[in-house]
C-alpha cells in the first residue's frame, strides 16, 4: 500500500509539472484499467477513480482551466437491472470493482463540477484495431477468422 500511495504521488507531481508546462484547453482522459483481471482492487481504484480526480485537482491549479474535460466512465455502473433496455434512467448498480471505480470517479467529479466544465460518458463497449483478444469483440472476430466451431 504505501509503494502504490508513492506511485500515486509521483505521478501527481508529474501529471501537474506537464499541465503547468501545457495549459491544456481540453482533456480527454480515457486511462483505465478495464479488464478486471488485469488489475488488484487497490490498482484498480487508484487508476479508474483517483487518476482523474489528480487530473481534476491538477486543472484547478492551471492559470485558466480548460474549457472542457472529458471523463470516459462506463455503462458498467449500472449493473443488473431490473429492465431489458439500459439507458440513462437506470439507477447505478455495480457489480464489480470496475463498475464501483468508475461511479465513484463520477461522484467526485461532481465535487469539481462548480469550477470545472466536465463531460462525463457512459460507453458501453470500445473496440477497435489493437485491442487485446480477452475483451468480447475481438475475442469473436478471432473466432470468425479462425473458423473456430466455438
Amino acid at each position: 500500500m504505501l509503494i502504490l500511495k508513492k506511485l500515486i504521488l509521483q505521478m501527481l507531481t508529474k501529471l501537474r509539472t506537464e499541465f503547468y508546462a501545457i495549459q491544456p484547453d481540453y482533456i480527454i482522459n480515457l486511462a483505465a484499467i478495464s479488464f478486471v483481471p488485469d488489475g488488484d482492487d487497490e490498482s484498480i481504484y487508484a487508476v479508474n477513480t483517483f487518476g482523474p480526480q489528480n487530473i481534476l485537482s491538477a486543472c484547478l491549479k492551471l492559470s485558466k482551466p480548460p474549457k472542457n474535460i472529458i471523463l470516459a466512465s462506463s455503462a458498467n455502473i449500472y449493473g443488473l437491472q431490473d429492465k431489458e433496455q439500459v439507458n440513462e434512467d437506470c439507477k447505478p448498480n455495480p457489480v464489480n470493482h470496475y463498475g464501483c471505480s468508475k461511479w465513484s470517479m463520477e461522484q467526485i467529479a461532481q465535487t469539481y463540477s462548480s469550477d470545472l466544465n466536465i463531460t462525463i460518458t457512459r460507453p458501453f463497449n470500445y473496440t477497435g484495431a489493437g485491442q487485446q483478444s480477452k475483451f468480447i469483440v475481438p475475442k469473436i472476430v478471432e473466432h470468425f477468422k479462425q473458423k473456430s466451431p466455438h
